[in-house]
């Protein structure tokens, strides 16, 4: 069902305003973005949810929290208002406003409180539990946050009044990402989405970006929103997600490894509630992931402020992984780090696991399977493409781009990209054979 592109206007002619006492600018919510695409689906069941009490929406930077309320706050009737994080920095006018809405709540009030995590002081913070807790019925609060924030959520829970969107609910469905393609005057096909999609995890943000094939000016943008939520990181948990970031998949044990600690998997979960991009993988919560997007960001400030760092923690994973019995990976972080053949990749110890020579693999009958995407790089690479062609078509970064072709020179035993190609073509990677038995997705 096609999308509506939402009005660029500050709110319907016919929704109703703030009640008069508490009437101020700053109880509007932001205007739309250029370009901004409404989400009916979110504002169904924000409506459905309104009826049984208040809601909770917590979601990653850029996931598109504030504008999908906003929308909706405008579109519904009733009188609504809008306190953000520069009400909450100033304490005394926001507890002001606060009770001025209370008080004005008796003919329905929708009261929407924007990353109530980022700046609400403690005085406000107990001020809101009171307020969810014994709030009066005409009154319904939306609370919009990065990360779980400080309150009661086991007791409003268990209350059954609090409903609640998180960053799974946030994500961005493919016919969502095809009416943000259209509303930016763009026609991509249907290939073109589906990697759009892929690339971005349906992060809003990254959506938005990469329609521009992440141009220098949108990557800028990119780094400068990722950069924030970097930096409102302690300093123990910024070096803890750049070291993390070197792996494709990690477990509280690896991370052990890699950043010398003894609490990975705590540090972990904590990302994970905070909403720093990261996702179980699996029930039990021993594996995670970084959204692509930040997982690269997070390696180029690795190279960035630890440059002496990258190869020993190459050479650790790979390491790790050996002694796991988990060979691809190992030779994958292994060539990261440089290691050369015969040499365990923590050192020259031979109590530790020995890797074969990256530099120095046969030519193979049957050779090791590559991924999907490391296909499509190659192909690329066989039609003679550069790697900024081949980054701008598969909405990757260069250095990505870079490691995938390394990758795929050990695995094919090739020695430049020329005769990569020429082995792909022999092996049936660029046609010619079933490449289902040669593909690893």
């Amino acid at each position: 069902m096609p999308m509506a592109i939402a009005p660029a206007a500050v709110a319907r002619r016919d929704a109703a305003p703030p009640p008069a006492a508490i009437q101020s600018t700053k109880l509007f919510p932001p205007t739309a973005p250029f370009g901004f695409v409404a989400r009916p689906r979110l504002a169904d069941r924000l409506t459905e949810a309104l009826e049984r009490g208040d809601i909770l929406v917590t979601g990653p930077a850029g996931a598109g929290k504030t504008s999908m309320l906003a929308d909706w706050a405008r579109r519904r009737t009733g009188s609504f208002a809008w306190l953000g994080v520069d009400d909450l920095a100033d304490e005394r006018t926001f507890l002001e406003l606060l009770d001025a809405a209370v008080e004005a709540s008796a003919g329905g009030l929708l009261l929407v409180i924007d990353d109530y995590d980022r700046g609400a002081s403690r005085s406000i913070q107990v001020r809101i539990v009171e307020l969810l807790l014994e709030q009066p019925a005409a009154l319904r609060v939306v609370l919009a946050c990065r990360s779980e924030p400080d309150l009661p959520l086991a007791r409003l829970r268990a209350a059954g009044g609090l409903t609640e969107l998180g960053a799974a609910d946030l994500v961005m469905r493919d016919d969502e990402v095809a009416a943000v393609s259209h509303a930016a005057g763009l026609d991509l096909s249907t290939e073109g989405l589906r990697l759009l999609q892929t690339r971005t995890e349906g992060w809003a943000a990254g959506v938005a970006l990469g329609l521009s094939l992440l141009g220098a000016e949108n990557a800028a943008a990119l780094d400068f929103l990722l950069d924030d939520v970097l930096e409102r990181q302690p300093a123990e948990m910024r070096a803890f997600l750049r070291a993390t970031s070197i792996v494709e998949r990690v477990s509280g044990e690896l991370a052990n490894a890699l950043t010398v600690r003894r609490d990975g998997q705590a540090l972990l979960e904590r990302a994970a509630r905070d909403n720093l991009f990261l996702r179980r993988l699996d029930d039990r919560g021993e594996w995670w992931r970084y959204h692509q997007l930040f997982a690269e960001f997070l390696r180029a400030r690795l190279r960035s402020v630890q440059p002496e760092d990258v190869t020993s923690l190459h050479r650790t994973a790979a390491e790790w992984f050996a002694e796991r019995g988990l060979t691809e990976l190992a030779i994958e972080h292994a060539l990261d780090a440089g290691v050369n053949g015969g040499a365990n990749p923590a050192g020259e110890s031979a109590a530790g696991p020995t890797l074969p020579r990256p530099t120095a693999l046969p030519i193979p009958d049957t050779p090791e399977s590559l991924s999907t995407r490391e296909v499509e790089v190659l192909r690329l690479v066989a039609a003679g493409r550069a790697n900024r062609q081949i980054a701008d078509e598969l909405f990757i970064t260069i250095d990505t781009v870079k490691r995938h072709v390394t990758h795929i020179l050990g695995k094919l035993g090739a020695k430049n990209r020329t005769e990569a190609a020429a082995r792909a073509r022999r092996y049936g990677f660029l046609g010619g054979l079933d490449l289902r038995r040669r593909v690893r997705c």
